[in-house]
């Protein structure tokens, strides 16, 4: 296997790279983080109407729903760790533990309600506004639409560049009580584990909804980036943990 390349070649193959996967050269955020984007542009993809349809779900879909179902473990521990909760490092994060927990269960039960809503078939393009799992659709939703360059680099490699976005308004952290993150994520992961005998279902589904920053996701891509962003969060949470202990 090559050697990644350094300096102008490098920005070169970075912007190569965003061209194939979506023609959008933004995916220079990853410039400097020692990944090799010759390694990513992703094979071409079927319709996905196509996918998976009476089939089971890919082995992607599996580890994404069990790596979701994780890291909702360790985030209950964490939250019955009242002194690891409390514990805040401003030259990390301007969040404490508590405030990444609580902004990971609010993204956690946007993104699974709206995965449900689809399997059970009540979220359709257009229509009024709504959280996901209501009954109402999304006019954000769409049959299809793609993530953007930098989507598809977050959802191939996992990873997340720190403080090169802000998270929606929604998923901040409002005060909520541990007891009340606590129940939550409970609440949450039992969605999740109810989600393992469809998700077939969840990999043929067609329908995306707009990501503020990444573009357009199927319902399999959202699981996906679930589990990423739990990754993100607890590298930034560690490094809380760290700073604090030192």
């Amino acid at each position: 296997m090559p050697a990644p390349k350094a300096g102008a070649d490098r920005r070169q193959e970075v912007k190569a790279t965003a061209a194939t996967v979506g023609g959008n050269a933004s995916a220079v955020l990853w410039q400097g983080q020692g990944l090799p984007f010759y390694l990513l542009s992703p094979r071409p993809t079927p319709p996905r109407q196509e996918m998976n349809v009476g089939k089971e779900a890919s082995g992607r879909t599996i580890r994404s729903q069990e790596g979701v179902r994780s890291w909702i473990d360790e985030c209950i521990a964490l939250a019955e760790d009242a002194r690891a909760c409390e514990a805040r490092a401003p030259s990390v994060s301007e969040w404490s533990v508590a405030n990444h927990l609580e902004h990971l269960l609010k993204a956690d039960r946007w993104i699974i309600g709206w995965i449900e809503s689809v399997v059970a078939g009540r979220s359709q393009p257009g229509g009024e506004p709504s959280e996901p799992g209501d009954d109402a659709s999304d006019p954000s939703a769409d049959e299809h639409g793609r993530p953007s360059a930098v989507g598809y680099l977050v959802l191939s490699t996992g990873f997340i560049p720190r403080g090169r976005g802000r998270a929606p308004e929604r998923s901040h952290p409002s005060g909520l009580t541990t007891p009340e993150i606590l129940a939550g994520f409970r609440q949450v992961r039992a969605q999740v584990e109810a989600l393992e005998p469809r998700l077939g279902e969840v990999d043929a589904a067609a329908i995306t909804l707009d990501h503020p920053m990444l573009g357009q996701f199927t319902p399999a891509h959202w699981l996906r980036f679930a589990d990423v962003h739990h990754v993100h969060h607890d590298k930034i949470v560690r490094d809380i943990l760290a700073a604090v202990d030192d």
